[in-house]
Formats: structure tokens, sequence, C-alpha cells
């Protein structure tokens, strides 16, 4: 899957069935993530207003997006570590949650720890009827 059908299925997700990925998502041009790739928010529809806060949603690269889309979904966040490297492992408590998804990292810790998390977003996405 490539990113924007992982963000996309992310979205779905989260409850947010017509979600549209840009490669450039127009701001203000002083807007500091003025021209980010991701999903574009529509803050007049509440759906989205405890999922981003600026206009752009993309938990693989923003902290913020990704912890509130884990909190959202409920997800069980843990590390274990390993001979290559630490893992991040991300499941949930729902119900009909898809097996754990596992990211080995070495240094970039928050980098695997939001992958893993759109990672098992996007599952829950697809068993939701989303693409393939």
């Amino acid at each position: 899957m490539n990113d924007r059908e992982l963000l996309e299925l992310a979205a779905r997700a989260a409850g947010i069935p017509d979600a549209l990925y840009l490669d450039c998502v127009a701001q203000d041009m002083y807007h500091p993530r003025d021209g980010e790739a991701g999903i574009e928010v529509n803050h007049r529809d509440t759906r989205w207003s405890c999922l981003a806060i600026d206009g752009v949603w993309n938990p693989r690269d923003d902290d913020g997006d990704a912890l509130r889309l884990a909190v959202r979904l409920n997800m069980d966040i843990r590390y274990e570590s390993y001979d290559s490297g630490v893992a991040v492992i991300v499941g949930g408590a729902w119900d009909g949650a898809p097996e754990a998804v596992h990211e080995i990292f070495e240094r970039d810790g928050p980098r695997a720890t939001r992958r893993a998390i759109v990672r098992a977003a996007a599952e829950i996405g697809k068993s939701m009827g989303g693409v393939e």
C-alpha cells in the first residue's frame, strides 16, 4: 500500500469516509504546514474537530495527528526490544481488531510509532471496505 492509500484508509477508520488526499494542501502562505501532503481538513465538519487542529491531517508525519488517531481508535501501543532493534507493536482493544502491526526501528522511534499507528488504522479501514 502506498502512503496515499494508507492515509485514506486510516481516515476511513477514524470515521471520515470521504477523506481526500492531496499532495499539497494549500493553506495561508504563512501557515506552518502550508504545502504539506495529507488529508485536507474542513473544520466546519465537526467529525474532524477531534482529529486535526490545523487544516492538514497526516498522522504518518505529525506526532499530534498520530496520537489523536490512536486515541480515537483505542489503540494499544507498546515497545519490545529485539536483537535487531526495538519494535513498536500496535494493536487494539476494539472488537474485530486486526492482528497487531509491528515496526522495527533502531534510531527513529517516533517515526516508527507513527507509521505503525497509521498501518494499524489502515487495516481497520480496509476491513470496513476500503481499497485493496
